[in-house]
């Protein structure tokens, strides 16, 4: 009987900023699959791949129900997409706050970051 033993290595991805800091900004009259924010997460792990989940909310302004905001991957640089679902209006809600999680694929470690997309209305 031959048993291998590989080792583990668990880490969580890194964002390479601080998203939070910096709120994404975006007018009520944007189209629909307008760009609100690029993200990007790093792995330690040699061959992983960092895969991003936006958090649903129970409420609209987690991207609850109905939903205002999806992703797409930019497949040279892995970085996430962050663009409009849906047009957005600033009188029925003005900000939203969104919980977006980076995973590694290998072992779905994965790292948390909060940040807000507040509209502007037109009329400002």
């Amino acid at each position: 009987m031959d048993i291998d033993i590989t080792q583990t290595i668990n880490a969580y991805p890194q964002w390479v900023e601080d998203y939070s800091l910096v709120p994404a900004r975006i007018g009520e009259n944007a189209p629909v699959n307008t760009v609100v924010k690029r993200l990007r997460a790093t792995s330690s792990i040699p061959d992983s791949l960092v895969h991003y989940i936006i958090q649903p909310g129970e409420i609209p302004e987690q991207n609850g129900q109905p939903r205002s905001f999806y992703y797409r991957i930019d497949d040279r640089t892995n970085e996430m997409i962050l663009l409009t679902y849906r047009p957005l209006d600033y009188e029925a809600l003005p900000q939203y706050t969104l919980t977006i999680k980076a995973a590694v694929s290998i072992n779905y470690y994965y790292y948390c970051i909060k940040f807000a997309v507040i509209l502007s209305s037109t009329l400002s």
